[in-house]
């Protein structure tokens, strides 16, 4: 059986340490659940910054025919879904 711990000195310390060590095995809250701080995006002088910058033009999808051929030639290329990943052109 351990003998207990008569040094006051070494109470402190082992105290101290389960505090410390108790703090360091919570979760980082700080981090989300992708890995990346947050702060940036919270923050006010990069909210007025970012309200400030145009957002992106809709990404012009390619013709259903291209990704039809694309996908002939390489199993792992997606199909073409129109509307989704093409555009099919009009019908008149």
């Amino acid at each position: 059986m351990a003998k207990p711990i008569r040094c006051p000195q070494a109470r402190l310390v082992l105290a101290a340490g389960l505090v410390l060590g108790s703090g360091l095995a919570a979760p980082a809250l700080a981090i989300n659940w992708e890995g990346h701080d947050e702060w940036f995006h919270d923050a006010a002088p990069f909210k007025s910054l970012t309200d400030l910058v145009a957002p992106l033009p809709p990404k012009r999808l390619p013709p259903c025919e291209e990704r039809r051929k694309a996908a002939a030639a390489n199993p792992y290329e997606q199909i073409a879904l129109p509307g989704v990943n093409c555009t099919d052109p009009p019908e008149n």
